[in-house]
């Protein structure tokens, strides 16, 4: 378990693309999970569409990022898992796994992690996705990939740019 200051532990998105492959449909399947210190979720290995995956997250992240939102899901293509994030004070992150379509769900896991580092890791794990299949000339969703990371990364980047002093 690998655990931060103030009771954080540090969750973070992990994809395998050397595992990637495209199913019948053209999409992109490989590894993809979070690890949450010991733990994974759904679990270790788990098999999901990480371009699509990733665009949706980065996208609920953004608005969670941009305070519009209290609490986001992320949701897997592959089954009925899903994340929900919430904002615990300023720099922190409630993590919760859940298993379940709404009407039985039961929680696998909670964790509270630093905001700054899971942003880093969903968008670092974006940007080896897109790179890997830029490389491989699979292009369905990347388009939307790319925007999604963009975005996220433009509204985490603003409140620094504006906090430094004007140049000398």
């Amino acid at each position: 378990m690998v655990m931060l200051s103030a009771g954080t532990m540090d969750v973070e998105v992990v994809t395998d693309m050397a595992s990637a492959e495209l199913d019948p449909e053209g999409r992109v399947v490989a590894e993809l999970w979070l690890r949450c210190g010991a733990d994974a979720y759904p679990n270790w290995g788990w098999r999901d569409c990480p371009v699509i995956v990733l665009r949706w997250w980065l996208a609920e992240l953004r608005k969670l990022v941009k305070l519009q939102n209290d609490i986001v899901t992320l949701a897997f293509v592959q089954a009925p898992h899903r994340v929900e994030v919430s904002q615990v004070g300023r720099y922190s992150l409630r993590i919760q796994a859940v298993r379940g379509d709404g009407s039985d769900d039961r929680v696998l896991g909670a964790h509270v992690t630093r905001k700054d580092r899971f942003v880093r890791s969903i968008c670092s794990t974006a940007q080896n996705a897109v790179a890997h299949c830029k490389e491989q000339r699979w292009t369905q969703d990347l388009a939307e990939l790319e925007r999604g990371l963009s975005l996220l990364q433009g509204c985490v980047e603003e409140p620094r740019s504006r906090s430094r002093p004007p140049p000398r």
